[in-house]
């Protein structure tokens, strides 16, 4: 049988062992929002990159065709 002593100890021990386990459980919740938010803005800056890409790709591919017909149209007049 416990005595009074053994008792607060014991008391103390459970009251530790729920501040760590909510402290543990709000870390949890803290680090997930986190993620939650970090996805968040990695998907916008993901889609802020590719738009930019693609952009930049079609500007390319403008210049290459531009570039293509005025090529084609020079080697036409030579062939006269």
């Amino acid at each position: 049988m416990l005595n009074w002593k053994e008792f607060e100890v014991q008391e103390q021990i459970r009251k530790d062992r729920l501040v760590r386990a909510e402290h543990a459980r709000l870390v949890r919740f803290v680090s997930t929002q986190q993620e939650s938010s970090l996805k968040k803005v990695s998907i916008q800056i993901l889609k802020m990159v590719g738009s930019r890409l693609v952009r930049w790709g079609d500007s390319l591919l403008n210049r290459c065709e531009k570039l293509s017909l005025v090529s084609q149209g020079q080697s036409s007049q030579s062939n006269l």
